[in-house]
């Protein structure tokens, strides 16, 4: 009966231990040797391929102690270790430091993680790092530290995992060498420059630099915020992110791609300075400081300000879409252009230089309120001109399926309190889910409309019902300025009417 209850726990616990990370000294590490107290003394002897433990409750100081060939030392949860230095032989490859409490090596002695060795941390870990071929891991709760001028990624892999905290301060320059991989899901804090040069860095949490050179890859899905500047310098290198993208020092664009695709704020100066260079933003895009765009591309989908003083010369080309608002521009036969819909230029402050190029691109068009600024010599091309264009409205073909947020569903891209919205039969009528706003709203005989998810759409003109509209559980709401019709061919129903009173 004992052998039948003993079989039933470990099934039980091998069943709930599938993809989780186990942190227990007990069931990590099959100890040759246990240290229970801060008077044990060291092994001594052969200790090759054998594991050493501290178990217990107490802190353990120590000078350098040897670590046997393909060894293994083990931190129990209790344990502070104080080392002065490890002798790790046959240089630093095939050993496992499994560390549940707190390691502290200090800042002087550099544990060297090659071939086949494995850091793994669950607790508190403190040591000088230079990791070539290695893994370091830190684990949900655990709490990394590399310090010391002796820390390098050489090649090898950092595995932060969400919950977990690396600190990077080693004070001086830290490069990312050929083949190695940084994997955020935590945060990661480097109090100095990286350098990443040949490397790779991919992260889902939070990432802060105090100065990041990348001239290589990076994928940031998280949130990347920068204390200091941001240099690009190769043309294979490519920085992307997908959520909150902020610089607080300057962008030195020289080489390569950056892709922000949830907005850039950038509080110093930018410049961008070779045809190699392309910075494509696809939200809000704010340059506090100067822009000095001598060669390269920039595209601003979303919109663009620079308060600062704005610099174009021959090769230089900004791509906008929406509005553009420089406060004081000289351009050198720089180009500005448009690709898509009704755009608009703000001139804020002087306008100067000479052969400045202002082009709406295919069926675009660019309204210039300051229109009398613009010098003589300057060249425009397509439909730029004083008077504000008429938007295109935007059509749901629906070829993709029902989500409204879907831009491959549009034809004009999707709807905004500038457009018009047409919807006409299609074989995927449209599923608004989230809140969304649009000028005129027209529905076709035999085409419907419906809402979920309590989402909200604003009307800025008039609302016209030829077919059906199911509201679901949302809201349809008139924020218009002026006059707004509401018309409908049938009997229709609204979960929640909203309408905004202009006094």
């Amino acid at each position: 009966m004992k052998i039948l209850i003993f079989t039933t726990v470990i099934l039980f616990s091998n069943l709930f231990s599938i993809n989780t990370y186990s942190q227990n000294i007990d069931v990590d590490c099959e100890c040759d040797y246990v240290i229970d107290s801060s008077d044990d003394m060291w092994p001594s002897g052969n200790l090759n391929n054998k594991t050493i433990c501290l178990s217990g409750n107490f802190t353990y100081n120590t000078s350098s102690k040897n670590i046997g060939k393909n060894g293994t030392l083990c931190i129990g949860e209790g344990v502070t270790f104080n080392s002065q230095g490890l002798h790790w032989p046959n240089a630093g490859n095939n050993l496992t430091l499994n560390n549940y409490g707190n390691f502290n090596h200090g800042d002087q002695i550099t544990i060297i993680i090659k071939n086949n060795s494995v850091i793994n941390n669950y607790g508190t870990l403190t040591t000088v790092a230079k990791i070539e071929n290695g893994t370091l891991n830190s684990y949900d709760g655990a709490t990394t530290n590399l310090v010391g001028g002796g820390t390098e990624f050489v090649s090898g892999l950092i595995n932060v995992y969400s919950g977990s905290t690396l600190d990077v301060n080693s004070g001086s320059e830290e490069g990312m060498g050929r083949g190695f991989i940084l994997n955020n899901e935590g945060s990661t804090t480097f109090q100095g420059t990286l350098a990443n040069s040949n490397g790779s860095i991919n992260s889902s949490g939070t990432i802060n630099f105090k100065k990041f050179r990348n001239d290589s890859y990076a994928n940031i899905s998280g949130d990347l915020i920068i204390s200091g500047d941001l240099e690009s310098n190769s043309n294979n290198a490519e920085l992307i992110v997908e959520n909150s993208f902020i610089v607080h020092g300057e962008l030195n664009l020289w080489s390569g791609k950056i892709i922000a695709n949830a907005g850039f704020e950038i509080f110093g100066n930018t410049k961008i300075n070779s045809n190699n260079a392309e910075l494509i933003v696809e939200n809000s895009f704010i340059v506090h400081g100067e822009l000095n765009l001598w060669s390269g591309k920039i595209i601003a989908n979303a919109g663009f300000e620079i308060i600062g003083k704005t610099t174009i010369n021959s090769n230089g080309t900004i791509q906008f879409g929406g509005e553009i608002i420089f406060n004081e521009l000289t351009s050198y036969q720089g180009l500005i252009e448009s690709s898509s819909g009704c755009n608009k230029i703000i001139l804020n402050g002087t306008v100067s230089g000479w052969g400045g190029r202002i082009t709406a691109n295919d069926e675009s068009a660019i309204t210039i309120p300051s229109f009398w600024k613009i010098p003589f010599n300057w060249v425009l091309n397509g439909t730029v001109g004083l008077e504000i264009c008429i938007p295109r409205p935007t059509i749901w073909i629906g070829v993709v399926s029902t989500d409204a947020g879907n831009i491959d569903n549009w034809i004009n891209g999707p709807p905004n309190k500038d457009i018009d919205v047409v919807i006409n039969i299609t074989p995927n009528d449209p599923l608004f889910s989230e809140n969304i706003e649009m000028k005129n709203l027209s529905i076709a005989t035999g085409a419907s409309v419906s809402q979920t998810n309590e989402s909200q759409i604003d009307v800025y003109g008039d609302f016209q019902n030829n077919g059906t509209y199911n509201p679901g559980n949302s809201t349809l709401a008139f924020k218009g300025a002026g006059i707004q019709n509401f018309s409908t061919d049938n009997t229709i129903s609204v979960y929640n009417f909203c309408l905004l009173l202009h006094i």
